[in-house]
């Protein structure tokens, strides 16, 4: 982890892994609860344009479920780091269950890796989704 985030360090002057790995398990349940109940506004601040594209069509489509809750999240860790031109793409393994309508019965597993970037000159603390 720690070797694959020196990229972000020499990169970004006011770098904090912990703080990013917090902010990533904010926006992951805040993407996820946004796209589970059709929330557009809410992603359109979260994601960039072209997965908010994504995310919209899912929607559109009704693939999304409001009846879904967390039941835990957990950031597993850093996959890849990288830099293309002024933007710092950093990809994060995460691991989550979720359950529908309270039942712990319907309790579903699922591993993801989603990308979050970030201008390396923008110095606002939000990092956007690119992929997930």
């Amino acid at each position: 982890n720690e070797l694959k985030l020196s990229t972000a360090y020499e990169v970004l002057d006011d770098f904090d892994h912990k703080n990013f790995l917090e902010g990533v398990k904010f926006a992951f349940e805040a993407i996820i609860n946004a796209f589970n109940k059709s929330d557009k506004k809410t992603l359109k601040n979260l994601l960039t344009h072209n997965t908010l594209l994504s995310f919209e069509e899912a929607i559109d489509m009704g693939k999304n479920n409001p009846d879904f809750q967390f039941y835990s999240l957990i950031v597993d860790g850093v996959e890849n780091v990288t830099v293309e031109k002024n933007t710092i793409n950093i990809s994060v393994k995460i691991t989550s269950e979720q359950f529908k309508n309270n039942d712990e019965a319907t309790i579903t597993k699922k591993q993801d890796i989603w990308t979050f970037q970030k201008e390396i000159k923008n110095k606002s603390p939000i990092w956007l989704l690119s992929s997930t």
